[in-house]
């Protein structure tokens, strides 16, 4: 009983560091173009001409993918492990295919989302709330229009769902920015 508490708390706190590592740099540095604070900044060279440069929106998805895909990795080895009992084995294992169709469902609404006009879109899934992050500016009317889409077609309630754009943060009830 006790192995199985360690465990649960184990994966709470790296789902807490995954949120965190998501979230933070995108809350402190949502201007577009704007880069998470590093130790060192980078050289950037300049690039040749005719190629472009990835959006924040891309690399915040390849940051989501590579962090899916580690945490992915430590289910993936708590279920080879021989030492592992039957109990915290399933766990792991249900936690990998939770993980399989929130990175589905995220990918889908993304695509219908691009569908609908926005072309910077992130989407991100934890638990029981749904976030959006936009490249672009959004009015009221927008918004409104933004929550009831994401509201029929991912099945979450509004209050549920928080949405960033450039210009407005909508957060879920009982949030605060």
């Amino acid at each position: 009983m006790r192995l199985i508490l360690v465990h649960r708390w184990l994966v709470g706190v790296l789902v807490l560091l995954f949120l965190l590592g998501f979230f933070l740099p995108l809350l402190f540095h949502h201007r577009e173009g704007a880069r998470p604070l590093q130790a060192q900044e980078p050289v950037i060279a300049p690039l040749p001409p005719g190629e472009k440069r990835t959006s924040l929106y891309a690399d915040l998805r390849l940051e989501r993918e590579s962090r899916r895909s580690q945490h992915m990795e430590l289910l993936r080895e708590i279920c080879k492990n021989p030492g592992t009992n039957e109990a915290m084995r399933r766990e792991a294992q249900n936690q990998l295919m939770e993980l399989t169709r929130r990175a589905e469902k995220e990918t889908w609404l993304e695509g219908l989302l691009r569908a609908q006009g926005y072309e910077e879109v992130v989407v991100t899934i934890e638990g029981k709330h749904l976030t959006v992050l936009l490249g672009q500016e959004l009015n009221q009317a927008g918004v409104e229009r933004l929550l009831q889409f994401l509201s029929r077609t991912a099945g979450y309630p509004k209050e549920d769902i928080t949405i960033v754009a450039k210009n407005i943060v909508v957060p879920r009830k009982g949030e605060g920015v």
